[in-house]
């Protein structure tokens, strides 16, 4: 029998198996079963023949664009190999011209290039189609056609395709895109949102990114509302204490065949964080050969240069098969300083506002007087009269900062199977990856430095000061904080897969993932020892600045010796671990046939447990390095699933008004440690009126669990402070506030529906129109006010989290408890008047829905084919309440948030050995409302170009983003650069070379 190539998806996944029939019988079979459907066959002797056929060495070739169908009959023919599969599966697919001298693997792939299926070549000398991309619908590309062959896409774990809409990116999109990294490359995604834990984010979650790592974000629901999957599978998370999220900057694009993008909820199917949707990332497994590629990019002012390079080998034989990927990239920084629009911090003359800082070099004094220490001077002989009163010194605060770090990468994959008998195979997976980076961060700040009387440089400018409160910059000291460290991941599976029966078949699969994170700082402030530098406090018995010299923040640029800067230098660096390991048991088959076909099942188990750790060394706040390590947090989480696909109409019923029906049911349950217990279903309808129209919807409930950062017991705080009040007749009231995390937090529920049709009418080749409504209500978000102090001045937006008039006993059981922070003398617990639970909480909620849209064409021209697409998400509303109580808000076309329209509009063109391909990006305008200003839309261009040596099996592939080179629509963004981060790329047009050889 021939090797089987298998997908996997998330949890245990069945085996899926496309052959092609060679004997007489079973020909005779299939022409029973579709009468109308003829056969493309050709036959050659096999054994010895076979065995010929099979071999590596090289044919030559001269096949013509035209029809998949065709060309693989004329390729067989020429091969010497034999072909039998059915016309209609074929149907309208098309084949690129195959002119010059190939191995007859290499020539099956090329062919193969642009179809739904990888092609292999078994121990018979038979040609084997394997679905490596599922169409929309069937398996012959009619969207309200059952899908005949045994196929799993990403959202179900049944053979076929669920109710939900599902994007696929296959290799040659992937390699069109000109993307370096698997994050540029779902930037072209309209449904994903920028903002989050990326590289050039700088709000939100993405101010927590300390490892620079690269998250997915469907929706704009947060990266860890989307699940990320590596074949169907689970990988840990990385991140740090802020949050974890999975870093998919891991994964290496010379290792993709293709990724499926499931945008509806499926917590039923794959349990928690699979709000937003689903990335399922799918590897290569079955490539023979080997394939070497290297790459070089830049952008066009030479600045953020790439180079990379990719080493793939692979062998498939009919009882084995070893895959394995090494894949090395580097790139250069980008300096704010090398574009305009992020060079300076004072954006006014784009017609913003100066967002510099008072923070300066020299110093800026807000106390006893608000001044600024004069310019063009070294600070050792100022006089009262020198200083500028009632202005300050201003910074640039972008100096000494990247917008892009230094990144380098490597990966390793290898993955096999070996065959033992006719009906169990065992399966392996290793992944790893090693990835670092180094960021300028601009100059350390200090905006409470106190210089008393004492320092030489103190200059009396209020009768009787004795000290002076200065603010400063200490870029020209120290040179620009440098941010380092990065991300070291591993993840192992393992398993077996195996038939029962004809129809059933089962696959137990272990995994373990490992995610190291290092996050370092240089060139920090030691307050301690700046404090010891000007002469505040004397505790460091090896340093007396009498003797030693005291640090200088009232001088032009550096002022201070060397060696006081070397003792106030400070440095601090944490390490994060996060683990993963479990395992999944899996069935699925057909339960017993109805008038419509077989009704199948799937059920399963799976079980997992998570780590998460920090240990911290700093030298930033005392006179000794300093550790601070956390406790390892862990949870356990169980579940079982089922799901069932029930056919209630088929097309050779022949019912009016419905070709198909089909009704889908799934549901989960899931127990975990930290968050309880979650119970998800899902139930979908496919209905096709007419062969060509499929409609669809779905509705289900999907969960996020907290995460291990968001339930640790110990990292709470509780203080009693007076704030303001405008209920208290003193404007003023003492609140005992509480703050941190939450070990009782549940999980964040969301409500998901989808509707929508596919239209691929048969008598309109290479046509294909796709639309889908979604609305995700997502309620129970764990949440936080951004600032407690101002708590009660907002009590309609803060009622959840407002205790008025607390009762005595409560507020002296925070008194006593070993997180309290007494800030002075703590007031009895009958003077305080409210209670600010400021902790997490589960109260947040979010409304997103909109449209996603497809719509595509394929047609002749100038001697080749074209193919022409136009993909788009519209968000009808994005609105967000900090409480079920509270006002809502919506964000979407607003700053820093989601944008209403996104679209991507493609033509490509192929011939012979020629390809080229133009994608046009657009972002719709939006409001800046802080400012009440309009953001313009955004509109770039990408290219891309291909030409294949066939005598050397050599492809050249040119790529430019940003074809025009726009810059981004100009923002007044309050962090100081004149964009937004969130929806925009700073980079400008980037021209990159790619060569790849065949080996």
């Amino acid at each position: 029998m021939g090797f089987s190539k298998r997908h996997e998806r998330a949890g245990p996944s069945a085996r899926l198996v496309v052959s092609v029939l060679l004997a007489g019988a079973s020909a005779s079979a299939m022409l029973a079963a579709a009468p109308a459907q003829a056969q493309t066959q050709t036959t050659t002797p096999t054994g010895a023949a076979a065995a010929a056929a099979t071999a590596d060495d090289r044919v030559s070739y001269a096949i013509a664009a035209q029809p998949l169908a065709e060309a693989l009959t004329e390729y067989a023919r020429q091969s010497g190999l034999s072909l039998l599969v059915p016309s209609a599966r074929l149907q309208g697919l098309r084949a690129p011209a195959l002119q010059g001298s190939f191995t007859r693997q290499g020539a099956l792939d090329r062919l193969l290039s642009e179809a739904p299926f990888s092609g292999r070549i078994n121990a018979d000398g038979a040609i084997v189609l394997d679905q490596a991309v599922r169409l929309e619908g069937g398996a012959d590309g009619d969207p309200s056609a059952p899908a005949e062959d045994e196929i799993i896409v990403t959202g179900t774990r049944l053979p076929g395709q669920g109710p939900s809409p599902v994007i696929t990116l296959g290799r040659g999109e992937i390699a069109e895109s000109g993307a370096a990294n698997v994050s540029q490359l779902m930037a072209t995604l309209p449904q994903n949102f920028g903002g989050g834990p990326n590289e050039t984010t700088r709000t939100g979650d993405g101010a927590n990114n300390l490892l620079a790592g690269s998250s997915i974000n469907l929706r704009g629901l947060g990266a860890d509302s989307t699940l990320v999957l590596i074949n169907g599978r689970r990988i840990s998370s990385t991140g740090t204490s802020n949050g974890l999220f999975v870093d998919v900057s891991a994964i290496p694009l010379s290792a993709l065949d293709r990724v499926e993008v499931l945008t509806d909820g499926a917590s039923a199917i794959y349990g928690s964080d699979a709000i937003g949707g689903v990335v399922n990332f799918i590897l290569r497994d079955d490539f023979d050969g080997a394939e070497t590629s290297a790459r070089y990019g830049a952008a066009y002012d030479g600045a953020a240069a790439e180079r990379g390079f990719s080493q793939v080998f692979g062998r498939a034989g009919a009882h084995a098969r070893l895959f394995g990927v090494y894949d090395y990239s580097e790139r250069d920084p980008l300096a704010n300083a090398e574009r305009d629009f992020a060079a300076n911090s004072d954006l006014t003359r784009f017609g913003g506002s100066d967002f510099s800082l008072t923070a300066a070099n020299p110093a800026t004094v807000i106390d006893p007087v608000f001044a600024a220490a004069p310019r063009g001077q070294d600070g050792t002989a100022l006089t009262a009269g020198d200083f500028i009163l009632g202005e300050p010194n201003l910074h640039n605060n972008n100096e000494g900062q990247d917008l892009l770090g230094r990144q380098e990468r490597q990966s390793l994959y290898l993955t096999g199977a070996l065959k033992l008998g006719s009906v169990v195979e065992l399966f392996g997976e290793a992944r790893g990856a090693d990835r670092s980076y180094r960021r300028n961060s601009g100059g350390a700040t200090s905006f409470f430095m106190i210089v008393p009387s004492t320092h030489p440089g103190f200059v009396e400018l209020a009768p009787g000061a004795t000290s002076l409160v200065l603010q400063y910059n200490f870029i020209d000291d120290l040179g620009p904080v440098v941010s380092s460290g990065g991300n070291e991941s591993v993840g192992l599976t393992g398993g077996l897969r195996a038939d029962l029966g004809e129809t059933w078949r089962t696959e137990l699969t272990a995994l373990y993932g490992r995610e190291r994170g290092l996050f370092r700082i240089d060139n920090a402030v030691n307050s301690a020892r700046l404090d010891e530098a000007l002469g505040l406090i004397d505790d460091a018995p090896d340093f007396d600045p009498a003797i030693d010299g005291y640090f200088n923040p009232f001088g032009d640029g550096a002022n201070t010796a060397a060696s006081v800067l070397g003792f106030i230098r400070g440095w601090a660096e944490t390490r994060y671990i996060s683990e993963m390991e479990g395992f999944t048991v899996q069935a699925d088959g057909e339960v017993f046939n109805l008038p419509a076909g077989p009704l199948r099942l799937a059920v399963g188990a799976e079980y997992r447990q998570e780590t998460f750790g920090s240990r911290t060394i700093e030298f930033t706040s005392a006179l000794s390095p300093t550790l601070r390590q956390s406790p390892d947090e862990s949870r356990d989480v169980s579940a079982y699933f089922v799901e069932a696909r029930v056919p209630l109409i088929a097309p050779e019923q022949n019912v009016f008004a419905a070709h198909r029906l089909e009704l889908t049911l799934a549901g989960r349950r899931e127990d975990t440690s930290n968050g309880g217990a979650d119970t998800t279903p899902k139930l979908g309808l496919v209905w096709a009126p007419v062969e060509g129209l499929a409609l669809r919807t779905a509705w289900g409930r999907s969960f996020k669990s907290p995460s291990l950062t968001e339930t640790v017991a110990g990292s709470q705080a509780a203080l009693v402070f007076p704030i303001a009040d405008p209920a208290s007749p003193s404007g003023v009231t003492t609140t005992l506030i509480l703050q941190g995390t939450n070990p009782g937090l549940a999980s964040e529920t969301a409500e998901t529906w989808t509707a929508g049709f596919s239209l691929r009418p048969p008598a309109w080749e290479g046509f294909g129109f796709e639309l889908n409504w979604f609305r995700i209500d997502f309620a129970d978000r764990i949440a936080s006010p951004a600032n407690p102090f101002t708590v009660l001045s907002e009590p309609l937006l803060y009622a959840p989290i407002i205790v008025r008039d607390p009762d005595d006993g409560l507020v002296q059981s925070y008194f006593d408890a070993p997180f309290f922070i007494p800030i002075g003398p703590t007031p009895p617990a009958s003077e305080v008047g409210a209670i600010v639970d400021a902790r997490l909480r589960n109260l947040s909620r979010s409304l997103v829905s909109g449209l996603d849209f497809d719509l595509s064409q394929r047609f002749a021209g100038f001697g080749g084919e074209f193919t022409a697409s136009l993909s788009g998400s519209y968000l009808f509303t994005f609105e967000q309440a900090f409480s079920e109580s509270g006002p809502t808000i919506d964000l979407v076309d607003t700053a820093n948030n989601p944008i209403d329209l996104r679209l991507r509009a493609t033509l490509g063109w192929r011939r012979e050995n020629l390809s080229g391909a133009m994608a046009i990006n657009h972002a719709d305008d939006y409001r800046d409302s802080a400012n009440n200003r309009s953001v313009d839309a955004w509109t770039s261009a990408d290219f891309s170009f291909a030409y294949l040596f066939d005598t050397a099996d050599v492809e050249a592939r040119l790529n430019v983003r940003n074809l025009f080179n726009q810059d981004p629509p100009f923002l007044n963004n309050p962090i100081g650069v004149g964009y937004d981060p969130e929806n925009a790329d700073p980079v400008g047009r980037f021209v990159s070379f790619a060569l790849t050889k065949t080996w």
